[in-house]
C-alpha cells in the first residue's frame, strides 16, 4: 500500500529517504564531484539570495512535499521570503515545492528519469530546476515559462527572468575535469 507524505514522514523522519509515487526510496551518496558541485552552488546561490534579501538557501536536508504521495530532497534549494508563512512545523518536511531546486546526478541517470523528477518539481510549482551533470561537464535548466537550457562548462548560468544581476560562469560551479587514481 504507498504511503502518503504524512505516513512516510512518521516512519522515515530525518533519514536518507525520499517518497516517490508512494514508495520510499534511499538516496544515493553520489561521492567527491557531486559534493562539490553542490557546496560551489550553495555558496554562490546564497551569496546572491542574501544581497538582495530574497529567502533562504537551503542544502540537502530538506524535503520538499510535492504531492500527496511524494517527498523529495534536493541537494540545495531556495525558497522565497513568501514562502515562510506556509511554515508550521518548522522540524518536519516543508509542505510546499521550493522556488529552486538544485539536482546534482551521476551520467549514468536516464534523461528520462532526470524529466520525470523535473516535471515534479515544476507541476508543483517550482520555478526553476537546475540539474548538474559534472561528468559531461553540463547544467540544464527547466523552467514554468521556459524550455529546457543546457549550459556547456564555458557559459554563464543565467536567469534573466528571475533576477537579471544573477550571472555565475558554469566553470565555477564544476570540477575541473581530472582523471583519479
Amino acid at each position: 500500500m504507498p504511503l502518503n507524505v504524512d505516513q512516510f514522514w512518521q516512519q522515515y523522519p530525518f533519514q536518507p529517504y525520499e517518497l516517490l509515487s508512494g514508495e520510499p526510496v534511499k538516496q544515493e551518496s553520489l561521492g567527491f564531484r557531486y559534493s562539490v558541485v553542490g557546496m560551489r552552488v550553495e555558496a554562490r546561490l546564497t551569496e546572491f539570495v542574501e544581497r538582495f534579501d530574497m529567502g533562504e538557501v537551503l542544502g540537502a536536508n530538506n524535503g520538499y512535499r510535492l504531492s500527496e504521495y511524494t517527498l523529495r530532497a534536493p541537494r540545495v534549494s531556495f525558497i522565497s521570503h513568501q514562502k515562510w508563512g506556509h511554515i508550521r512545523y518548522p522540524y518536519s518536511y516543508l509542505p510546499f515545492a521550493p522556488d529552486i531546486a538544485i539536482e546534482v546526478f551521476d551520467a549514468a541517470v536516464s534523461e528520462q528519469d532526470i524529466r520525470t523528477i523535473c516535471a515534479q518539481y515544476v507541476r508543483a510549482g517550482t520555478n526553476y530546476v537546475w540539474v548538474f551533470l559534472p561528468d559531461l561537464q553540463i547544467m540544464t535548466t527547466y523552467s514554468r515559462h521556459e524550455n529546457p537550457r543546457i549550459f556547456q562548462r564555458d557559459e554563464y548560468l543565467r536567469l534573466p527572468k528571475w533576477h537579471s544581476e544573477f550571472a555565475v560562469p558554469l566553470e565555477d560551479l564544476l570540477p575541473k575535469p581530472r582523471s583519479f587514481g
